[in-house]
């Protein structure tokens, strides 16, 4: 036991003459500074110098109008993305309401002229015969379809919608299949400028 005390002193010699030969001066500065703050770890002219690096990469970006080539993106399809109903805001409260008919032929019960995005329709037949609703977007039959007693999806769900844009009008015309009954549809958009 006493040698290997009798040895401690000069072990104790050799790792700081190792500490000596092997730590630098800027290397103790170094870890000095592990329990520095964050901000002073890096001075200003160094984090200026990383900003400028930084805008000088993106500025250096193509810009927004010349990132595609017309070939891409030819001019027509960027004006009907523009003007595209499913992409304007809404300019009114969402329109939610239903319309009903006797009528045996087809009764317009609501029109609206202007653009805008359809959610939902459907139609409801009386108790004794079919009533049939027909759906029209921009003067062109979108959706037909007809229903007994219970309701008849067209156009989304109760809880899940479709977006359907027109740009010009929507009409919802209705008729039952035979007199003394009530066919109803119920329809939801939303205009848009």
């Amino acid at each position: 036991m006493s040698d290997f005390l009798l040895g401690v002193p000069g072990k104790l010699k050799t790792i700081s003459d190792y500490l000596a030969t092997n730590l630098a001066t800027g290397r103790a500065a170094l870890i000095d500074r592990l329990d520095a703050t964050i901000s002073s770890r890096a001075s200003a002219a160094a984090v200026a110098a990383v900003a400028a690096a930084l805008d000088a990469t993106i500025s250096s970006r193509a810009a927004a109008s010349t990132a595609l080539s017309s070939a891409t993106w030819p001019q027509g399809l960027a004006t009907k993305l523009n003007d595209s109903p499913l992409l304007s805001p809404p300019i009114a409260a969402l329109v939610d309401t239903s319309g009903y008919s006797t009528s045996t032929s087809f009764a317009t019960v609501h029109t609206y002229t202007g653009k805008g995005v359809l959610t939902y329709a459907s139609v409801v037949g009386g108790y004794t015969s079919v009533g049939t609703a027909e759906v029209w977007i921009d003067g062109v039959l979108y959706v037909t379809g007809g229903a007994l007693l219970v309701s008849k999806r067209l156009v989304g769900t109760a809880t899940s919608f479709e977006a359907v844009p027109f740009n010009a009008s929507l009409e919802v015309k209705i008729k039952i299949a035979n007199g003394g009954s009530l066919v109803t549809a119920y329809w939801r958009y939303r205009k848009t400028a």
